[in-house]
């Protein structure tokens, strides 16, 4: 059979998990006998512009070229940066009014739906996170609301404290009604209301008279606040976690956050979508014309992915491989969905999105996942040992080990906080963080070590080294770590709330599923005390990943597939 990847660039020395993904999938069915050839741009190295564009660069001419697999290269469009500018802009400010329009019945049930505590929650209306001395700050949009949640009716004092770039008015509402408008800035400003909530979820909205748009800068900005805190009568303080908003509850409460996603794509103007697709990228007239004009391989040409323009030129039905984070809302574009509906067949890369997520759009859909090789060389005792030396961990500790970027979607401070708690009861366990810090937070927690990014052999030895591995990662297309650590033997917990990476366990048999917090710390602590359990799950694992993560499993499964749609389709005939 002939197979055709189209995507958005190719290369060997290009890094990317998306990268790495279709050059393994073309090997291994090139491996099998297969045709494959490859139409891509000549995009090399990219940047961002701004948080929905990228800024492009062509690759080098010394690049290394597959040698056995044709690669048709088509040249890249790259327009001027005064036009992406204004671009950038005109999105930013379709984005802002659709943010400013989430409905309070959806924040409401979100509330409900996560089961939150009581405390002080940003929703919508801030923008990303910024990092300023080791802590978050955020800026708001002209309009940002949060929502206090307590146990009953309070009295008390609400703290927000930051900065104003220029003379503006803050205003605060609560629950319709103004308690505190107020000229402040330029500079910094620090102040309190008196409020008396009466309802257990009390909406606070923080207004400004007039928003900040520097020239540099795509966003409207209103005041960049780094505290906000509510404390009762008695003293006590809720303090919000600048990290979080309504996306972070929404990744806990995945059925509504999906719907919620899916009815906001829906409704955005296609202009945004047009604008999306020219600030990601790439754009290479060429190819999109190549590709209309030629007959390509009838059902086997596969278009590579989200979040890039190559996937709205894909005709219908094509083969899809979409790589989709269902959780994160920089997916979710009208556009794309319309294409994704006229697929062939969709390439989920998990289990959860192949039965449940693309079911329910109707959307035909076979699980395929990453190509995931074994390890070629066994790591030696001398690199195990080097590696639990470096973490402080005695003979006799558990170690705990996650894999993941150090960013506040990845829960990793879930595990450190458990590793903590056990280890106050006197539960020997040790934890070690692997993965660039993407948050730069201060990581303090006894008994736990941030080993920064690792790779290769040393990569391999973190694995070999750990006793349990924990990913509680709420944003994930795959959780390719956890057939990862399966080749080495170990037991694993993933998120049950992360559908994709939940998705890959048989849940009590080789692996655990379980939420950050209790469950986690209850599962650490039966597994740091039952050598047996961990060898059970561990060893179910392994077979697991020796019989679906090695070397030609994941074209095997495309192939499957394939061969699954030929027969419903000449047996409806």
């Amino acid at each position: 059979m002939r197979f055709r990847f189209v995507t958005y660039r190719w290369g060997a020395e290009l890094m990317g998990g998306a990268e790495l993904h279709h050059r393994r999938l073309a090997r291994e069915l090139a491996d099998l006998g297969h045709e494959v050839d490859v139409y891509t741009t000549d995009g090399g190295a990219i940047r961002p512009f701004c948080h929905w564009g990228i800024e492009w660069s062509r690759r080098g001419e010394a690049a290394e070229e597959d040698t056995d697999m044709p690669v048709r290269r088509f040249p890249l469009r790259i327009a001027p940066r005064w036009r992406m500018a204004l671009e950038a802009k005109a999105l930013q400010f379709l984005m802002e009014r659709e943010e400013a329009r989430v409905p309070q019945s959806f924040l409401e049930a979100l509330l409900a739906g996560a089961g939150t505590s009581p405390g002080l929650y940003a929703l919508n209306g801030w923008h990303h996170p910024e990092v300023s001395g080791h802590r978050p700050v955020r800026w708001t949009q002209p309009r940002a609301n949060a929502a206090l949640v307590l146990d009953g009716p309070s009295e008390g004092e609400l703290r927000i404290a930051g900065q104003s770039p220029q003379a503006n008015r803050l205003e605060i509402v609560q629950d319709g009604l103004a308690v505190l408008r107020r000229r402040i800035g330029p500079g910094w400003f620090d102040m309190r209301t008196r409020l008396a909530p009466t309802k257990k979820h009390t909406f606070l909205t923080f207004g400004c008279q007039r928003p900040w748009r520097p020239w540099r800068d795509f966003r409207a900005l209103g005041f960049q606040i780094y505290d906000l805190e509510w404390h009762d009568s008695s003293g006590a303080a809720l303090t919000a976690d600048l990290w979080d908003d309504y996306r972070t509850l929404g990744r806990r409460s995945p059925e509504l956050w999906h719907q919620h996603l899916l009815n906001r794509a829906g409704a955005r103007p296609w202009l945004a979508g047009r604008f999306f697709d020219t600030l990601r990228g790439p754009n290479a007239p060429a190819l999109r014309r190549t590709l209309a004009e030629e007959e390509l391989p009838a059902g086997s040409t596969i278009y590579c992915n989200l979040p890039w323009a190559t996937m709205s030129i894909m005709p219908a039905g094509a083969l899809a491989m979409p790589l989709w984070h269902i959780e994160d809302d920089f997916f979710y574009w009208r556009h794309w969905l319309d294409r994704l509906k006229q697929s062939r067949l969709v390439l989920a890369n998990n289990p959860y999105a192949a039965e449940h997520f693309y079911p329910r759009l109707g959307i035909p859909a076979a699980f395929v996942g990453p190509p995931i090789w074994q390890p070629e060389t066994p790591v030696s005792s001398t690199a195990r040992e080097d590696l639990r030396k470096r973490c402080g961990a005695a003979p006799e500790d558990i170690l705990v080990l996650t894999v993941c970027r150090k960013s506040p979607e990845k829960r990793y401070e879930a595990v450190a906080e458990a590793v903590h708690t056990l280890r106050g009861e006197g539960v020997p366990v040790r934890m070690a963080g692997v993965g660039p810090d993407g948050d730069r937070r201060p990581f303090v927690y006894t008994g736990c070590e941030w080993l920064g990014p690792l790779s290769g052999e040393d990569l391999q030895a973190a694995y070999a080294a750990c006793d349990v591995f924990a990913l509680m990662s709420e944003s994930e297309s795959f959780g390719m770590v956890i057939p990862e650590a399966w080749h080495h033997g170990k037991p694993v917990l993933a998120n049950r709330l992360c559908g994709p990476a939940a998705s890959l366990l048989e849940d009590g048999v080789d692996g655990l599923a379980v939420t950050p917090g209790r469950e986690l710390v209850e599962a650490l602590r039966t597994l740091a005390g039952d050598p047996s359990r961990r060898a059970a799950l561990g060893g179910a694992g392994r077979r697991k990943a020796m019989r679906l993560y090695v070397r030609g499993a994941s074209a095997g499964r495309l192939l499957r597939a394939m061969e699954g749609i030929k027969h419903v389709r000449s047996s409806s005939l």
